[in-house]
């Protein structure tokens, strides 16, 4: 990162400056607003350091200038000031700067925590309305989606925050109308389909197991026939999901280990992947995150099986591993009208089989019922992948015999996505504690495959997919340190609180965040967050609360003056980022001033 530093005194320049180099940053220093708009012109900044007393005004109108300019515009500002009068520091804060420190309090550690956040955020130009943040925030600056504040999933450079508030999102996406026929997409599915059926290699290993007189011989030389198939099959006889004493080292004892009856759904998610890991896919979306989600979801759907006994573990993985397979079928047979989708839904921040139907009139999941039965996948497996972003009333409705099935990769689907397990286009969350309670499983359960699923993913990316492919991975968002309550003890989105959290005890919470089913639960949680506060000596923290409707928040008397915002259930990740940006913004604004 290049981190230019404006500044008339040269011992805050080479102090600062100092610190940023041992960052692994390069710096560039400039005492004057000549200096500094020369090294503007002449390259790329990725932080401006500034004070603005430094060349007398000529910093503040360098400021202004800035924030007005559509190139330098979108570069965050770190304001390094000794100013002590509180009229000025609101003016500077009012040019947009994207941090706010005193010198007087400067510390290491809180300057190297604000550069974390100030490296993930970009910043829009001022224009002639208010921006508009989640929940109805106005005035701050708006944050750029970019690849690394959406883990890899950026829509094109020109989409900026703000984002429209949910209901307007919502609003805005039934103005919009579909932008193929119906007909002409199946067609064009149809002929993807046809090209990537299931490999001759494949089929005959699938032939042979499916034999009811097949021998473990048979199978071991169907598969032999292929070195990249029994290269992978002895694998995964030697991951976490199946080791059991000593490794394995040859094909017959991998295939005992498997087992008979698992070796077809093994040899059959091989070939899945051999078939669609190469696919192409939409600008911005990687392939090797698309198959790290698909790998959880499969890993999860059969460790839920074994727990409830709903199905047969091997073909949850499948139907795991299978369930997103529509959203590579629409990018290769639609690739244009599906870069449309992925934008707008990136710019509307709404989940994205919500705009795939809008715009396409069939979602990802939709797609899979004729073209698995094409394939003849069974219909038993079809179900739950055309169904699993139902909510159960619907699905116990419409689907009444697989509800069972449904549910176990609905689940695990949600849990994959609060655990960032992955990405395969949509990096939302999803409420899962209907279906908890419809399986009768409890929040010991969640914690215990959180625990143990990622490192069972991590063993099965490198058994099914090439090194080079599985090495490839994108970091996903951090949330900052946080107090996270819920009324619900098998609220799914503990897992992603928890793990974003992690190894962030040496800093406080800097914000609290609130799930709420319904109004019921308001005076409880009111108390538990008071308490909390209490407990670790903070004063009231910036909120965010999360309902079904994006209407609740707790007790107006205890806001108290709170920042906070109010956001609905699901979530997109680019929507809470931009909602606790936007909030710690204001909330270091305040504190500065």
């Amino acid at each position: 990162m290049v981190v230019l530093i404006v500044d008339s005194d040269p011992l805050v320049t080479e102090c600062v400056g100092l610190l940023l180099r041992a960052l692994k940053h390069r710096v560039v220093g400039a005492r004057s607003v000549a200096d500094a708009e020369a090294v503007l012109r002449a390259e790329r900044v990725d932080l401006i350091v500034i004070e603005p007393r430094a060349d007398g005004d000529r910093a503040m109108d360098l400021l202004r200038r800035i924030r007005t300019d559509g190139r330098l515009g979108v570069i965050p500002v770190l304001v390094l000031t000794s100013m002590d009068d509180k009229a000025q520091l609101l003016r500077v804060i009012e040019l947009g700067v994207t941090q706010c420190m005193l010198k007087r309090d400067f510390s290491i550690r809180v300057f190297q925590e604000r550069l974390g956040r100030l490296f993930r955020v970009r910043v829009q130009p001022l224009s002639d309305e208010p921006d508009r943040a989640p929940g109805g925030v106005t005035g701050a600056p708006s944050q750029q989606v970019t690849a690394a504040n959406l883990g890899g999933f950026a829509p094109p450079a020109e989409t900026r925050l703000p984002l429209p508030p949910m209901d307007e999102a919502i609003r805005r996406l039934g103005l919009l109308k579909p932008i193929i026929a119906r007909s002409d997409l199946s067609d064009r599915l149809r002929e993807v389909s046809e090209l990537r059926a299931l490999s001759p290699t494949v089929t005959n290993v699938l032939r042979v197991v499916s034999r009811p007189d097949s021998s473990i011989d048979s199978i071991v030389r169907a598969v032999r026939a292929d070195h990249a198939i029994a290269l992978k099959i002895v694998k995964i006889a030697n991951s976490s999901a199946y080791v059991r004493g000593e490794p394995v080292c040859s094909v017959d004892k991998a295939v005992v280990r498997i087992g008979t009856e698992s070796i077809k759904q093994a040899v059959t998610n091989i070939g899945i992947i051999e078939q669609f890991s190469t696919s192409s896919v939409i600008p911005g979306m990687s392939s090797s995150d698309f198959w790290e989600h698909a790998i959880g979801v499969a890993i999860l759907a059969a460790e839920i099986a074994r727990l409830t006994k709903a199905i047969n573990p091997d073909e949850a993985f499948t139907i795991g591993l299978l369930h997103d397979i529509g959203r590579v079928l629409l990018a290769e047979a639609v690739p244009d009208e599906y870069a449309r989708v992925y934008k707008t839904a990136a710019e509307l921040s709404l989940p994205l089989e919500y705009v795939e139907k809008r715009m396409l009139l069939s979602s990802h999941a939709d797609v899979a019922q004729d073209i698995f039965a094409y394939w003849d996948i069974p219909q038993n497996l079809i179900e739950p992948i055309v169904n699993h972003h139902q909510s159960l009333a619907n699905i116990r409705l419409g689907s009444p015999k697989h509800t069972q099935a449904i549910s176990v990769l609905a689940l695990a689907n949600r849990m994959a996505h609060a655990m960032s397990l992955g990405c395969s286009g949509n990096r939302a969350f999803y409420p899962g504690d209907e279906f908890f309670g419809a399986m009768s499983l409890g929040a010991g359960v969640m914690e215990s495959l959180a625990d143990r699923v990622p490192t069972m993913v991590e063993d099965l990316r490198y058994a099914m997919l090439s090194e080079s492919f599985s090495a490839a991975r994108t970091t996903p968002w951090r949330f900052p340190p946080c107090v996270y309550l819920t009324d619900d003890p098998c609220d799914i989105m503990r897992v992603f609180f928890r793990e974003r959290a992690a190894g962030e005890e040496e800093f406080p919470p800097r914000v609290a965040v609130v799930r709420l089913r319904n109004p019921s639960f308001r005076v409880p949680m009111t108390t538990e967050l008071l308490e909390r506060e209490k407990k670790l000596g903070l004063d009231p923290l910036p909120l965010i609360t999360l309902s079904p409707k994006g209407n609740l928040t707790i007790l107006e008397n205890h806001l108290g003056g709170r920042r906070h915002i109010k956001l609905t259930l699901p979530v997109t990740t680019d929507r809470l980022r931009a909602a606790v940006d936007q909030i710690l913004l204001r909330a270091d604004a305040a504190d500065a001033a």
